[in-house]
């Protein structure tokens, strides 16, 4: 067993809309995780894992 301190990169570009308690929102996001996986075979190999793209959400507030 080992462990590692993965370093993670992400932001997000989006717009939201909200009406009294309900929001839409909608946008695009992206994370990078560095050195995040071994690839390698018979030697340590590290690649970075990549998620991006679009979002969507709704919400609608309860109470008060």
């Amino acid at each position: 067993d080992r462990s590692v301190t993965v370093p993670n990169v992400g932001g997000s570009v989006g717009l939201s809309w909200r009406v009294q308690d309900f929001k839409v929102s909608m946008g695009y996001r992206a994370d990078f995780f560095l050195g995040a996986m071994d690839t390698g075979i018979d030697a340590a190999k590290k690649s970075n894992l990549t998620f991006n793209g679009p979002y969507a959400s709704i919400s609608i507030g309860l109470g008060d």
